[in-house]
């Protein structure tokens, strides 16, 4: 941890809302006796301020990161600091720090955002909603290779160019080529920002108690690489992790917490292997290499990575689980029902099963039963769909997929009515993939 002395190090910010905060921060921390980070999350579990206490680590990154910290988060750090600081200055008003440092926290917010629009070329105030990849698209003769630096804004040449977020199908692979190195490849503003999104794929087909399972490494592998599709893709590869049979779980959820951490528009998240019930608590487990049924402390709870996701700043995560048991996931079981307490703000949830049933991964298929379903439907595309593939159409075209092959059903859980969120473009429209893709 970088401290100097018993005081953390500030980032090196430029003037301007976020610095400001930054230092209010920092200075409301001396005030309040310096009290470590440990003792602040202390003080916040304690009160029962967050459904979720946070990690020592969590804390650590308000103070630290040159980023808009999570405003939930910061506001219960004001609160817990505030107060220690009034025991020592009766002048200081917690109620009045609260209020500050929410308005810091607004001026800091709308700075972040107005840049990223600036990055982006994105008019503030354009209804992005109003712009049709499809009929951009269509505008433009097939042959074309090279997309114009357009921005996403609504006034849309009538030159026969594709602009905003249009796509354009390239021919070759030195076309494809090209485009990925000039990145022309302009995006709907229906799906993710792959520069602010991450996506991470944890897949465990090795194990030496549980059987193993050869068909995961292929089915991370593959799904990988048909989000990333330089063409139809929503994520960026150089930005996205693949996971294979860690060992331990930092192994394992080490490279979510740094795209957790890192992603400010989307997180997506998908983890195949086998799903255990903890001896314990009931709720769903991830087995890893040296897992054992009924050992509970030899698996991954759940619970750690719903911790993780949870303190992402993104404003939307998407999570499939391809496991044994993964609609635990969707909350506890109760009455016979599935009581959503493990629902996450702003988050869509698709678990390969319901909680009392198994996952699939057939002998000598390619594929696991859900991934493999999905990977074909996210090649394949939707023939008579739209230019983008929403997550809630995704999902009812992947349960009637299963259903009519007679394989087990996948459970959701949303929130935020984020189940509007492109995913991927429809790549039957924009540009048919196959399995060499």
């Amino acid at each position: 941890m970088a401290v100097v002395g018993r005081r953390l190090a500030k980032p090196a910010l430029p003037d301007g809302p976020l610095k400001d905060l930054n230092d209010a921060l920092h200075d409301l921390l001396r005030r309040a006796g310096r009290p470590s980070l440990r003792v602040l999350g202390a003080d916040i579990r304690e009160d029962k301020l967050l459904k979720i206490p946070p990690s020592h680590t969590r804390i650590y990154d308000v103070f630290i990161r040159a980023r808009v910290p999570d405003c939930d988060l910061m506001s219960c750090l004001v609160q817990v600091m505030a107060r220690r600081a009034h025991r020592l200055d009766p002048g200081l008003i917690p109620d009045t720090e609260g209020e500050r440092f929410y308005q810091l926290w607004l001026a800091a917010d709308e700075a972040d955002r107005q840049e990223t629009y600036a990055i982006l070329e994105i008019p503030p105030r354009a209804n992005l909603d109003t712009i049709s990849p499809v009929t951009e698209m269509r505008k433009a003769p097939v042959t074309e290779t090279i997309l114009p630096t357009a921005t996403h804004g609504t006034d849309q040449p009538d030159d026969g160019r594709l602009t905003g977020s249009a796509y354009l199908r390239l021919g070759s692979e030195a076309d494809r080529e090209q485009c990925r190195d000039r990145q022309h490849i302009m995006r709907s503003p229906l799906l993710p920002d792959p520069d602010q999104s991450r996506a991470v794929f944890i897949g465990m087909a090795k194990y030496t108690v549980l059987t193993d399972l050869p068909a995961v490494e292929a089915s991370m592998q593959d799904l990988r690489e048909v989000l990333t599709h330089p063409i139809t893709g929503s994520f960026s590869h150089s930005t996205s992790s693949l996971v294979l049979d860690p060992s331990t779980a930092a192994e394992a959820l080490n490279p979510l917490e740094e795209a957790a951490a890192e992603a400010r528009d989307t997180l997506f998240l998908h983890i195949s292997c086998h799903g255990l019930v903890s001896s314990y608590s009931g709720g769903l487990s991830l087995a890893i290499v040296d897992s054992r049924p009924f050992s509970s402390f030899t698996t991954i709870p759940y619970d750690w990575v719903r911790e993780l996701v949870t303190n992402c700043p993104a404003r939307r995560r998407v999570i499939m689980l391809d496991c044994c048991y993964s609609g635990r996931a969707l909350g506890a079981m109760g009455a016979g029902d599935l009581v959503a307490a493990a629902e996450i703000e702003g988050t869509y949830l698709i678990s390969a099963t319901a909680g009392n049933n198994v996952a699939l991964s057939p002998g000598g298929e390619r594929y696991t039963s859900f991934t493999g379903e999905l990977i074909d439907l996210l090649r394949g595309g939707i023939s008579d769909g739209p230019e983008v593939l929403d997550l809630d159409l995704i999902y009812r075209n992947l349960s009637a997929r299963l259903r009519a092959k007679g394989r087990p059903q996948p459970q959701r859980s949303t929130r935020s009515n984020i189940d509007q969120l492109g995913l991927i473009s429809n790549s039957a429209i924009i540009a048919p993939l196959t399995a060499d893709q």
